[in-house]
């Protein structure tokens, strides 16, 4: 497969094909800001209350995985 020259195809389909790209890039940046930040405030539970905030501590503190509690 051999790609034609860019000059081939019309400018304003390349201009609105670059749009396109930088609006998915600027969303999936968005994104990937969004979940570092979930990821830092995750780590700084973790670190105030030892370990998973979502598990319970009684459960926690018996030793045992998730898998062998259910």
């Amino acid at each position: 497969m051999t790609a034609e020259p860019l000059d081939a195809f019309d400018p304003e389909l390349l201009r609105d094909i670059a749009a396109d790209l930088r609006g998915e890039l600027d969303r999936v940046q968005d994104q990937m800001a969004d979940l570092t930040a979930r990821h830092e405030r995750a780590r700084a539970l973790k670190h105030i209350f030892g370990g998973d905030p979502v598990q319970p501590a009684a459960a926690a503190e018996s030793g045992l995985s998730r898998k062998e509690r259910r």
